[in-house]
């Protein structure tokens, strides 16, 4: 937050009331209200005086004074805050930090032009969600089973999903337990069938004093897989076959059992158009373990989309180099499908490449920044009222006396990757005229790749 401009337009007897409630001394008041007082100011610019104006509210620039009036001015702004937010507080310049975790991890969603905040959990697809959860199921688990009056002989929990063995007539009674440890998480739950119960992707069934082990399928599953036919790296549908396959051997525990899940995945493949040969070359077999060699060179991955038959011939050219290549689709489902909350607007997304323009010349800047446009465009219109040397708008302003057109501010485009906007900000600067700002030099092919562009632009507007 800026308050220089609010401070400047604070009347004296304000200040004056402020003065007087802090408990300073009448001799001291008056000593501070002289300064402000029946004082006049005029303006110097290239040589030449204006003319003289009444200083009737803030404090004159350049004023001893006026620091230490101004921090008397902000002291109530941190006794209205609630005492959870933190202040930080330099001049005019103030940030107001808002601790998310203080408010129970609430978060705000835009949904058709109203906010929703979100009153109990945790934000789905945050990386701290995770966490969280196993702390709160694992304090849950530790007070239901030390306080509760059944004998509980097997509990085994993989991060929400439980496996309990209790007496059958002690089931109601551990359930409502479970419960009553935290009344926004309800346990829901299932009892075996015909000595039969589902756990993750096992179905475990007891026979006498043993536990067998297959493999569970629910009743809404349709054998449908990643179809050979799939616009899909090869590799991505070859790891769809040892990843079945893996799991088979892992979780059936016979030999018999086994072999009717083989039986049974060599159906669903051929279903999914996938050739005998292929599904025998890339059925997992269990390997024995081997030492690694720790002096070799380590191996860095790099990801790129996938376009057939030239993503391919990539991953051959960088193998030698020890770089492996991971594919991923240009398109997704999510991207088709998912479009359920409101788009930020574009001043408002996070990570972006923008321009500013000069209203009186044709020079433009190009910058980019990890936050929004609308954070960013404030800090430079500071700049410029400041003028900030270092701010390449602020010294154009400075130098020429040119305005600049923040409204037609514009975004790019957008990346949350900070080496990409790198690259991108390097890119729309080469393809101006007259820049204002300095960035890394491109490589010579992206170099040649602009002067083709803008070549075939210039063709363009000529027709």
């Amino acid at each position: 937050m800026d308050f220089s401009k609010a401070f400047d337009s604070v009347k004296h007897d304000l200040l004056s009331v402020k003065l007087k409630q802090i408990g300073l001394s009448p001799y001291i008041t008056n000593w501070y209200l002289s300064f402000l007082e029946g004082r006049k100011q005029r303006l110097l610019y290239d040589g030449f005086f204006g003319q003289w104006k009444d200083v009737s509210k803030g404090t004159m620039q350049g004023s001893v004074s006026g620091p230490h009036l101004f921090t008397i001015f902000l002291n109530d702004l941190e006794i209205s805050l609630n005492g959870k937010d933190i202040l930080f507080k330099y001049a005019d310049d103030t940030n107001i930090v808002l601790p998310v975790w203080k408010e129970q991890g609430n978060s705000m969603d835009i949904y058709n032009g109203k906010h929703y905040k979100q009153l109990h959990g945790t934000a789905m697809g945050s990386p701290v969600s995770v966490v969280i959860a196993e702390i709160v199921m694992q304090n849950i688990e530790e007070r239901a089973l030390s306080t509760c009056r059944q004998t509980i002989p097997l509990w085994l929990r993989y991060v929400d999903d439980t496996f309990t063995a209790v007496r059958h007539d002690e089931i109601d009674a551990f359930h409502n337990h479970l419960n009553e440890q935290n009344t926004d998480i309800q346990f829901t739950r299932e009892v075996e069938e015909n000595g039969k119960l589902p756990f993750l992707d096992c179905l475990v069934s007891h026979n006498d004093n043993s536990l067998r082990t297959t493999v569970y399928r629910k009743p809404t599953h349709t054998d449908r897989l990643l179809d050979e036919s799939s616009y899909n790296p090869t590799s991505h549908k070859a790891t769809t076959i040892r990843t079945l396959t893996r799991r088979a051997q892992l979780v059936c525990d016979s030999t018999d059992s086994l072999s009717d899940e083989n039986k049974y995945l060599h159906r669903v493949f051929t279903k999914n158009n996938y050739n005998n040969d292929f599904i025998r070359r890339n059925t997992h077999r269990p390997t024995t373990t081997t030492e690694t060699n720790d002096t070799a060179t380590p191996t860095t991955t790099a990801t790129i989309p996938y376009i057939k038959g030239m993503s391919e011939n990539i991953s051959r050219i960088l193998l030698p180099f020890n770089i492996r290549v991971a594919h991923k689709p240009i398109t997704t489902l999510r991207q088709l499908l998912t479009n359920v909350k409101d788009k930020d607007e574009p001043r408002n997304r996070q990570g972006t490449i923008y321009k500013i323009n000069c209203s009186d010349c044709q020079a433009s800047y190009i910058g980019e920044t990890g936050r929004n446009l609308t954070t960013r465009l404030t800090e430079h219109r500071r700049a410029t009222r400041k003028g900030d040397v270092s701010n390449h708008i602020a010294e154009h302003h400075r130098l020429t006396n040119h305005n600049i057109d923040w409204d037609s501010a514009q975004c790019l485009t957008y990346s949350t990757d900070y080496f990409q906007r790198l690259t991108l900000e390097s890119w729309f600067t080469n393809l101006e005229q007259t820049p204002l700002n300095r960035c890394q030099q491109l490589p010579a092919p992206y170099k040649r790749l602009i002067h083709d562009l803008n070549i075939t632009n210039d063709r363009k507007r000529t027709t």
